[in-house]
């Protein structure tokens, strides 16, 4: 239930990249403009409100420590910790995951070598649910080197290659509840993917 309120809810918006606006002069580069805006308004807002509930908050650290839950998560993942995959995702992307790990007989080997760049949090959002809950929600981009390998019940390889790192930009939304943190703490809850600017005008 808590997942799915959140689905509707949340806005999830990735900002364009500089390059990738249409000109200011044309309708469409003032329609994204405004937008973007909207979503800069709406984020310090919430990140404004995070602080307040979270005592020491800071969105620099926080990225830190989302890249840790990213992390682990994969290695998780790979290893087919399920026990670890429900305490670091929200219900709905464990499942998800769980059901990946239950029906697969290959094994994976993830391996993680750097970050290409700082995570950053690129947005956030707040909204309030029955009984006074407050939810939050945080989008981190990762851009970072990983490697993956699948080898099937005989050891051989039969995708990918643990040695060949490749830079992999991901983003995913954090999730937590903010009105009583002492009884919850932060979950990957979805991964999500830029959209076009033909998409985010029909939002």
């Amino acid at each position: 239930m808590l997942d799915y309120f959140l689905m509707i809810w949340c806005f999830c918006f990735i900002p364009l990249n500089s390059s990738d606006k249409p000109s200011i002069l044309t309708e469409q580069g003032r329609k994204i403009a405004k937008k973007h805006f909207r979503n800069f308004v709406s984020s310090t807002f919430s990140i404004a409100n995070i602080k307040m509930k979270l005592k020491g908050w800071k969105p620099k650290v926080f990225a830190n420590e989302a890249l840790d839950l990213y992390l682990e998560m994969n290695s998780s993942y790979a290893k087919g910790n399920t026990e670890a995959i429900d305490y670091l995702c929200t219900p709905s992307l464990a499942a998800t995951m769980k059901k990946d790990i239950k029906a697969r007989k290959d094994t994976f080997q993830w391996n993680f070598k750097d970050a290409v760049e700082p995570p950053k949090v690129i947005n956030a959002r707040i909204g309030r649910i029955a009984d006074g809950m407050t939810l939050a929600q945080v989008t981190v981009k990762f851009n970072t080197l990983q490697s993956m390998g699948v080898f099937n019940k005989s050891g051989k390889l039969v995708a990918g290659d643990p040695k060949n790192f490749q830079p992999i930009v991901e983003y995913y939304v954090l999730q937590r509840m903010i009105s009583k943190p002492k009884d919850s703490h932060w979950q990957l809850y979805s991964k999500i993917s830029p959209q076009s600017v033909e998409e985010i005008l029909k939002n």
